[in-house]
């Protein structure tokens, strides 16, 4: 186990949980339509975007929930997806850092899921 406390650290956490996502049979055919041949951009990206997010640097510029606004995700897949994401946070990081994570991906989560909703019952009114 180790700390989740530098950018060494949050690259590995990005690359074993899009690991797990490229192979989950819910999950797995959504994101690599999504993100086609461009994973190595994408694993970048999300390594700024959780170095934002739990070590307070000011390097990801972005909109995550736009991002997942046309992908047809449901309430099941957010819970795959936070499963997935507990699971690589449990099985490789400890300490405060690691449960932050877990807290915000939560978060991030319900923040998305709630923005694609919400779309989606715009366009049936």
């Amino acid at each position: 186990m180790e700390l989740l406390n530098n950018e060494i650290a949050i690259r590995k956490m990005v690359v074993l949980f899009y690991d797990k996502i490229k192979i989950n049979m819910h999950l797995g055919g959504i994101f690599h339509s999504a993100i086609g041949n461009k994973w190595d951009s994408h694993i970048d990206t999300m390594v700024l975007f959780w170095r934002h997010i739990l070590l307070g640097e000011m390097v990801y510029e972005g909109r995550p929930a736009q991002k997942h606004m046309d992908m047809p995700l449901t309430h099941f897949h957010f819970e795959v997806w936070l499963e997935l994401f507990n699971q690589t946070i449990d099985e490789n990081f400890e300490g405060e850092i690691a449960l932050l994570a877990k807290e915000r991906a939560l978060g991030i989560a319900k923040v998305i899921e709630h923005k694609i909703h919400s779309k989606n019952d715009r366009q049936i009114n």
